[in-house]
């Protein structure tokens, strides 16, 4: 009966041993591996009989075979359990990483008689570690190295890592930067939308966002860029950093604005051009039907101006025209808009005047204009001007029309002083 249950354990142990999920050996304390199972031969990809016999050195990678060697020497002297990450190489090349750990087994008289050694199949582990050390470094080289500024932040806006880009388009020290949230660096008026944007981000409404924000430097320059803002999330989900790429736009914003102006402005006397007053007028003649309001849209003609060119020159008649257009602009509230729709036309909205103040305007307008006179050649000249008025109210919505009947009693006016 003791030898038959002898047999038992010992086939257990046999079937424990070979049909084991992961490598198992036996080695001799001379690094010759006795026996082998069946999923070490698998992860190595040779038969038994090639390794029985052999040590680990012709399977083993060449960079690993001195630290191999030296881990069963501490074993064999030793007598201690212990473990090594290593790579092998199967016959096809392909290199196998394994997390191997050996116990030393030993002789009722405590001599060492063998090594038995696990070896687990950490392959998969190993590339992912790679492929983040990669991906890691590639990130760290583009982050460092990017053109364009960038940053990490936390989700409560405190900046955690920058570039030294950014750190150049700021004047900011890095180490000044990391002490600073976005709110330090951001225009006022531009931080409640960058807010609302992040908080859009962190409740996964959207991935990313594109914003142009002005910043202020290190110096209180103010600048503008454009921001392109991304959320990086935690394997559950949760928010770790913002990433934002931050480009400088002043250039092309300061182009913009030239744009603009050349697009809505008189180049000679700097009002509004015909075009941009035509549209400041829709716009007021909706304010004034909306909310029941009311405005004066003023048409002024300067008299006998023809012969300021003719006698004087155009060069004469364009400087009596920026003077003119300066007085004008003047005499005005901040709140008026006032163009240059002509030749020697111009036009003003006065916003919430009606009919009675418009009389005071327009006399006040007729003084600046007849007291802005220039010298040419010894001789002053000047002009004066035939003003005509329309209200703009919520009876007579029609911008266009009140214009037309502006113009015409402005006509009228010149006639009857011609008579």
């Amino acid at each position: 009966m003791r030898a038959t249950a002898d047999e038992a354990v010992s086939e257990m142990f046999e079937s424990a041993f070979e049909l084991a999920p992961t490598g198992v050996a036996l080695i001799g304390m001379d690094g010759r591996f006795l026996r082998v199972n069946r999923a070490l031969c698998e992860m190595l990809g040779r038969p038994a009989d090639e390794l029985a016999g052999s040590t680990s050195a012709p399977f083993t990678h060449p960079d690993d075979r001195p630290a191999t060697e030296n881990a069963y020497s501490h074993l064999r002297d030793a007598g201690t359990t212990l473990a090594v990450e290593k790579r092998y190489l199967r016959p096809d090349g392909e290199v196998v990483w394994a997390s191997t750990h050996g116990q030393t087994v030993k002789s009722p008289d405590d001599e060492a008689r063998y090594i038995v050694s696990h070896f687990l199949d950490v392959t998969a582990v190993k590339v992912a570690e790679q492929r983040h050390r990669e991906a890691s470094r590639l990130f760290e080289t583009a982050f460092a190295d990017a053109p364009i500024g960038m940053a990490l932040s936390a989700p409560d806006g405190r900046l955690i890592k920058v570039n030294r880009t950014l750190c150049e388009l700021t004047g900011y020290a890095e180490s000044q930067m990391l002490r600073l949230t976005f709110r330090d660096i951001t225009h006022r008026q531009d931080v409640d939308a960058a807010l609302q944007h992040g908080k859009r981000l962190l409740s996964g409404e959207a991935d990313r966002y594109s914003l142009e924000a002005r910043y202020f430097t290190a110096q209180g320059e103010e600048i503008w860029v454009n921001l392109s803002v991304s959320i990086v999330r935690d394997e559950s989900g949760q928010p770790l950093h913002f990433i934002s790429n931050v480009e400088p736009i002043s250039e092309r914003k300061e182009l913009q604005a030239s744009l603009t102006r050349l697009a809505e402005h008189d180049p000679l006397t700097g009002l509004w051009n015909r075009r941009r007053f035509e549209e400041e007028l829709a716009r007021e003649a909706a304010r004034c039907q909306r909310y029941a309001g009311r405005a004066a849209v003023l048409m002024i003609d300067l008299d006998e101006f023809k012969s300021v060119n003719d006698t004087h020159g155009h060069q004469a008649g364009d400087e009596l025209l920026k003077l003119i257009a300066n007085r004008i602009r003047a005499a005005l509230c901040e709140s008026d808009a006032v163009a240059r729709i002509g030749g020697d036309e111009f036009a003003a909205i006065l916003p919430n005047v009606g009919p009675e103040a418009v009389g005071h305007v327009t006399d006040k307008l007729h003084r600046v204009i007849r007291a802005s006179r220039i010298t040419v050649n010894g001789t002053t000249t000047g002009v004066g001007a035939s003003i005509g008025s329309q209200t703009l109210d919520e009876d007579t919505p029609d911008p266009q029309a009140a214009m037309a009947k502006a113009d015409t009693a402005m006509y009228q006016i010149k006639a009857s002083a011609r008579r």
